[in-house]
């Protein structure tokens, strides 16, 4: 439900941001599929409490009007905008907006709503997420999961169908399968440690963009332009539930593990997921900007 809840509340902002950008670019051409996304999402925007629904139009709107003008230039035309899927996403563009401008610059927008961060991947995905086209590793890798996910389901007890209930009579049950689940990927991340760049790229996308996060009281906009890409990478356990991934190019990041669901399916996958977060950018590549509102 909370998972379901963000997603809402992240294509709402979407919807809100895109709907001043009209306002302001009146010119600008736009694809049918976002047509269809804000047809879609004006539901979303207006299922949010009043003070939620004022402070997304606001603040989109003083983004559009007062920042995105420095950003792409005073002078510059917006000629074309355009939502971007989350199955696009999963391609390498961690874009949500897309700006074509008249002087041929692309302007490429990671909108977030009160967080940072970059990437929320499933852990069972990993070998998808290094770009390793093998399907015998990918079977081995699948497999060990697999069996950590048995070890959990095999000290459950009859009827215990939340993590919450699980939580309360013994959390270290949930506690070992945090720690198995991060310790696998650790192992592959360090074991497949020549597919850094993959795995860097897989994070942060293939194109450079702006991450704009927008809070009720602030924006703050982060610049990922001309990151060299990294050639190495190593992986620790942190904290029992966090993975921490430090690449040769200054950047690290720590993913925590959480439940991206609060029920327990027994005999099925269980849904896990990491939110992905700078953990440190050495060489200053990554420029913050942020504006109090």
């Amino acid at each position: 439900m909370a998972n379901s809840t963000s997603n809402d509340n992240g294509r709402a902002l979407e919807y809100a941001l895109t709907q001043a950008l009209i306002r302001y670019y009146p010119t600008a051409r736009i694809d049918e599929q976002t047509k269809h996304d804000q047809i879609r999402d004006f539901g979303k925007l207006k299922s949010l409490p009043d003070n939620v629904q004022a402070y997304f139009i606001k603040n989109t709107d003083y983004f559009v009007s007062e920042i995105l003008p420095s950003r792409i230039g005073y002078d510059n035309e917006i000629i074309k905008l355009s939502r971007l899927t989350d199955t696009q996403g999963t391609r390498g563009d961690v874009t949500d907006i897309r700006l074509w401008l008249v002087d041929g610059y692309v302007y490429n927008i990671s909108l977030k709503h009160n967080h940072e961060a970059v990437k929320h991947p499933r852990p069972g995905s990993l070998i998808d997420q290094l770009g390793i086209n093998n399907d015998l590793i990918n079977k081995e890798y699948r497999n060990k999961v697999k069996a950590i996910e048995k070890d959990f389901y095999d000290n459950l007890l009859e009827g215990e169908t939340t993590f919450n209930v699980v939580k309360q009579r013994n959390p270290d049950i949930i506690l070992n399968l945090y720690r198995n689940i991060c310790n696998n990927y650790i192992n592959y991340l360090n074991k497949y440690r020549s597919y850094a760049e993959e795995y860097f790229s897989f994070i942060v996308g293939i194109y450079e963009f702006e991450k704009v996060i927008i809070t009720r009281n602030k924006i703050d906009i982060l610049n990922f332009y001309n990151i060299p890409r990294p050639t190495d990478m190593r992986a620790e356990i942190y904290n029992n539930s966090y993975v921490d991934v430090h690449f040769n190019n200054g950047i690290s990041f720590r993913s925590r593990l959480h439940t991206a669901s609060s029920r327990i399916n027994l005999g099925r996958s269980i849904s896990l997921k990491f939110d992905t977060n700078i953990l440190y950018d050495e060489e200053n590549y990554i420029n913050r900007c942020s504006i109090d509102l």
